[in-house]
C-alpha cells in the first residue's frame, strides 16, 4: 500500500509540474507580445515626438514709427506726416532702424507724386497708403533672413499746407 501511495503521489507530483508548465507558457505566450507591442509602441511614439521639428515661437507683429517727415508734393504744397507701420515676420525694431534712411526716401519719392488735391479726400489718403505699403513690401524683401511683411499702416500725423 506504501508502494501504491507513493507511486499515486508521484503522479500527482507530475501532473502538478505539468499544470505549473503550462500556466508559465501560457503567461509567456501572453506577456511576451504584450510586452513587444507596448514596447514598440512606446519606442515609435517616443520617436515620432522627438523627430518633430520643434515649431519655432510665433513673433508678434511690431511696430515702427516712420517719420516725421516734410515734404514737397507735386504742386509745390507741403506736406508734413508721421505714420506707425505694423509689420510681422519675424523682423525686429533694429532692423528696421538699419535700414531707416530707405523707408524714409521711399516715402518722400511716393508723396511728392502726389498733389494735395488728390490727398485731401479719404480714398486720396487711402490709395497712398496702400501705394507706400505695397512700395514697404518690396523694401523689406530685401532684409535677409525675415519674412517681414506690412500688416498695417498708420497715419498719424498728416498736414498738408
Amino acid at each position: 500500500m506504501a508502494k501504491e501511495k507513493a507511486a499515486e503521489d508521484a503522479k500527482q507530483d507530475k501532473k502538478a509540474k505539468k499544470e505549473k508548465k503550462g500556466k508559465g507558457k501560457k503567461l509567456v505566450f501572453i506577456a511576451v507580445p504584450v510586452l513587444l507591442i507596448a514596447g514598440a509602441g512606446s519606442y515609435f511614439g517616443l520617436g515620432m515626438l522627438s523627430s518633430k521639428p520643434a515649431k519655432a515661437a510665433v513673433q508678434p507683429p511690431i511696430n515702427f514709427d516712420i517719420g516725421p517727415i516734410t515734404t514737397n508734393l507735386s504742386d509745390g504744397h507741403i506736406i508734413q506726416e508721421q505714420m506707425t507701420v505694423m509689420v510681422s515676420g519675424g523682423v525686429t525694431s533694429a532692423e528696421l532702424k538699419t535700414d531707416q534712411p530707405q523707408i524714409t526716401n521711399m516715402v518722400i519719392e511716393t508723396l511728392s507724386g502726389w498733389s494735395y488735391n488728390a490727398l485731401l479726400s479719404p480714398s486720396g489718403k487711402g490709395e497712398l497708403r496702400n501705394q507706400i505699403e505695397t512700395r514697404l513690401d518690396s523694401l523689406l524683401k530685401t532684409i535677409p533672413g525675415t519674412k517681414a511683411k506690412v500688416s498695417e499702416l498708420y497715419f498719424t500725423n498728416f498736414i498738408m499746407q
